[in-house]
């Protein structure tokens, strides 16, 4: 990876360090779009653990399709500018992973560690349980003629976006592949 690749990254990776929570764009079984928000750790990678509820409409449409957007994204207070917040949009996949997983089992200390004492009270209620979301790609828009694509195997090429049009079609081919 480059310079200015690994400098991308890294900021991607502190304003993913500097939020507690990311938004999630979801769709239902019947096509229904819908958006939400839960606590997350931060794997690396633009990967995330979510703990999440079984009664929650987001679960239900990840039980449906496990294609999910997810977006770290500056306050509004702490931007300069309302039209260019800094933010990363990631095309993701999401995990179920059972309790008795390596997985669960490595990851609640984490998760315990970020948000306290109520971890433990989450984890004794059965409707809750762990995803992953794996990244597919990602956009990363530090502001104004600063819109980077991240994509790769270790999500570590970057490309800066500079023709919409093009990009576009790129995007449509890539999602067509992922889901394939």
């Amino acid at each position: 990876m480059s310079g200015q690749n690994e400098q991308i990254r890294s900021e991607i990776d502190q304003l993913i360090e500097r939020h507690l929570s990311v938004e999630l764009a979801t769709v239902s079984a019947d096509g229904v779009p819908s958006v939400s928000y839960a606590p997350y750790v931060y794997m690396g990678n633009l990967s995330f653990g979510v703990f999440l509820s079984s009664l929650a409409e987001h679960t239900h449409n990840i039980a449906s399709n496990n294609s999910v957007s997810a977006m770290v994204i500056t306050s509004e207070k702490d931007s300069p500018n309302l039209f260019a917040r800094e933010r990363v949009v990631i095309t993701c996949k999401a995990e179920l992973h059972d309790r008795k997983s390596i997985e669960f089992a490595n990851w609640i200390p984490s998760y315990r560690e970020r948000f306290g004492a109520i971890v433990d009270t989450l984890v004794q209620l059965a409707d809750f349980n762990l995803h992953t979301l794996q990244p597919v790609r990602a956009v990363y828009v530090k502001g104004f003629g600063q819109a980077y694509r991240i994509s790769g195997d270790d999500m570590n090429e970057v490309e800066h976006i500079t023709n919409p049009a093009r990009d576009a079609q790129n995007r449509n081919k890539a999602t067509k592949r992922s889901q394939k």
